[in-house]
């Protein structure tokens, strides 16, 4: 019953239209469980469990390691861009990347500027609602005010750096994540 649980839970996000890998995480050890347990009285499998138990930390370490690194960069440009916000900056004169952009309101500011909820055939099919939200927030991106990048890309001109926040990333090296202004902007 747990395999079979398991599957269908599974099957439930895989069938889902934009999976994302972070909705599937909790089902590995529920899934390897499952497995274990169903397969547990074969024989020959007890080397090849071995073998597979040792790959599997090996990928999950490197998973680990590497959601880390990501989680850190992402707690870095967040604190620049609430740094920033601190200051009496509006939102939507920060491009603080799709989920800090999310978070402080872009979506409403979508869902108000688009009337999508007073169109709603419009956006109905595959993707539609992403893609229009996705462009909304690249424009935003566009008439920013205040920006990020890591500390190893130049500045791109017409913009200057006003603050950075150190973290390490998923093979513990030292990096930084640089606010930047524009220089002609408010």
């Amino acid at each position: 019953m747990p395999l079979l649980t398991a599957v269908i839970l599974a099957l439930g996000q895989f069938v889902y239209p934009s999976i994302i890998d972070t909705y599937v995480v909790p089902f590995v050890p529920l899934l390897i469980f499952a497995l274990a347990r169903e397969l547990r009285h074969l024989p020959w499998l007890k080397a090849s469990v071995c073998v597979s138990a040792l790959l599997l930390f090996a990928s999950l370490a490197y998973s680990a390691c590497w959601l880390r690194g990501r989680l850190e960069s992402a707690t870095a440009l967040w604190s620049l861009a609430d740094r920033i916000l601190a200051l009496g900056v509006p939102a939507d004169r920060i491009a603080g990347g799709y989920h800090w952009d999310g978070y402080h309101g872009a979506f409403d500011d979508w869902l108000a500027e688009s009337k999508a909820m007073q169109n709603l055939p419009a956006y109905v099919g595959h993707y539609k609602v992403e893609k229009a939200y996705r462009s909304f927030v690249a424009r935003r991106y566009d008439s920013a005010t205040y920006r990020f990048t890591d500390g190893h890309s130049p500045v791109e001109p017409g913009w200057r750096p006003i603050d950075q926040a150190s973290f390490r990333d998923s093979l513990f090296r030292l990096q930084h994540v640089q606010a930047l202004k524009k220089e002609d902007g408010g």
